[in-house]
């Protein structure tokens, strides 16, 4: 027993025994946690407060989706009668669609159809009067005609051979300047060839003649031939020269018969004339017919002009037909307004037409904040245009009043497919500091332009909540406490 007491004593060192027996020690107080340790206690903590506050302290935006088309703003036009008459049928009815110059409706013109037949029978009469009267000079001219046909003929002719011929000179003479040419070129490639030979020769032989290695004639006469080779060069490149101005020459003429051409077909074109001031002179000696006649068809112009225009009420432009202010069998006249239409302002600014579930919608009101994302754009990268919300209608729109406002019934088909939505119209924020354009949300916007028709994801943020209140309702679901 007392041996193995021994033994454990030796375990540990005699200074740590002694310091354990002593009495002295058993006042200190024994360190159980590091100092260092209570860093990373602490900031959990105060992660966890701040948590908890923000949690019950922050605010989430709630925010509902929709989609929607960008457009123009309406405005009200009237559409006013043409003409004076009798309403006959209103081809409209209120709220549909119309076409610029579409005929939305027909007016009695009658009485315009008989002055019509009258002046159509008067102008038979005039006519048949005038073809006796021109009977008379028919043979006068004639014999005028019979002249003009003679010079017609003999500049036809002259015409006829110079078109034929003017062209085959000219490709002849081109065809012998060509060949001339590519002699020449042969000849002058050649002697290019062969003058650096001659110029390192005459270069040679100058040596050696300076070192008295040749007799000097020798030098002399490669001198010779390099300048001579230098003349043939030159001579070449002059005619050449030649060549240049001879298929000018050629060309000129080649221009100057065509200008000839040109005359001689002026001169026909002066037989047409005078041919045609034949005519007119028999037409002049038939002058008091002719006016009448004359004075006729334009009345007939002009009862055909009313007829086509002022028995019809055209739209003005693209629109909606909002009402008609008069009825069928009333009288109008001229300028007289008889419908009212919604057209897009087209220097207005683009607004948003979007369409939110029912159970979305009834949480939106005006002046809440929208964004507004056109399908065109990317959103991570632009963000989307900041606006407001003007006005929610107070009822579900049906397919038939989107296509009326939209014009697309596909497009009215896709909002409203399995539900009828909410329409809400929602004002895009201009940007600030005099710029044009619409402010965006992360960006100046991209670099296309926005266009009335484009489609568009649209965002509401109609409150905001605690994140607690997200926490709550999933512990509720976890533990089945309520």
């Amino acid at each position: 027993m007392s041996q193995n007491t021994k033994q454990n004593n030796q375990l540990f060192r005699q200074q740590a025994l002694e310091e354990l027996s002593s009495p002295e020690q058993l006042d200190q107080v024994v360190q159980v946690v590091n100092p260092r340790a209570w860093i990373p206690l602490t900031a959990i903590g105060v992660l966890i407060t701040a948590t908890a506050i923000w949690g019950f302290m922050g605010r989430l935006p709630l925010k509902v989706s929709g989609q929607g088309v960008l457009m123009r703003p309406k405005e009200v036009v009237p559409v006013e009668g043409s003409g004076r008459g009798k309403i006959l049928t209103l081809n409209v009815q209120p709220t549909q669609p119309v076409q610029k110059g579409q005929v939305i409706g027909n007016l009695d013109q009658s009485s315009i159809k008989q002055q019509l037949q009258q002046a159509q029978a008067r102008l038979q009469r005039l006519q048949n009067q005038t073809e006796q009267t021109e009977t008379l000079e028919e043979q006068q001219v004639r014999l005028q005609r019979t002249v003009i046909e003679q010079q017609r003929a003999a500049l036809k002719s002259n015409l006829s051979t110079l078109e034929e011929l003017n062209p085959i000179i000219r490709e002849q003479g081109l065809k012998t300047i060509q060949e001339n040419r590519r002699s020449l070129q042969v000849r002058l490639d050649q002697l290019q060839e062969l003058l650096p030979n001659l110029k390192e020769r005459v270069d040679s032989l100058r040596r050696l003649s300076e070192e008295k290695a040749i007799r000097r004639d020798r030098f002399l006469q490669a001198q010779r031939e390099y300048f001579q080779s230098l003349a043939q060069i030159s001579d070449a490149e002059t005619q050449l020269r030649e060549l240049d101005l001879k298929e000018t020459q050629t060309q000129r003429q080649y221009l100057d018969n065509l200008n000839r051409i040109k005359e001689i077909q002026a001169q026909l074109g002066d037989l047409a004339r005078q041919e045609k001031e034949l005519e007119q002179q028999r037409q002049r000696t038939d002058f008091d017919s002719e006016n009448k006649i004359e004075n006729v068809r334009e009345k007939i112009a002009q009862l055909q002009l009313e007829l086509e225009t002022q028995g019809k009420i055209t739209s003005p432009d693209q629109g909606k037909l909002l009402e008609w202010s008069v009825v069928e069998g009333e009288m109008i006249q001229p300028g007289q307004r008889v419908a009212s239409l919604e057209v897009e302002d087209d220097e207005g600014k683009l607004l948003t037409l979007a369409y939110f579930p029912s159970e979305d919608g009834k949480k939106i009101s005006a002046g809440m904040k929208a964004q507004v994302t056109p399908t065109t754009v990317k959103r991570e990268r632009y963000g989307g245009i900041m606006g407001e919300v003007v006005s929610v209608s107070r009822f579900p729109v049906t397919t038939e009043q989107i296509t009326s406002d939209l014009g697309n019934q596909e497009l009215a088909r896709n909002f409203t497919r399995n539900r009828a939505p909410l329409q809400v119209t929602i004002k895009l924020q201009s940007r600030t500091e005099g710029k044009e354009g619409y402010q965006w949300t992360s960006s100046d916007g991209p670099p296309q332009p926005i266009t009335s028709g484009t489609t568009a994801t649209v965002q509401v943020r109609v409150g905001e909540i605690a994140p607690v209140a997200y926490v709550i309702p999933l512990f509720r679901s976890w533990t089945g406490i309520y």
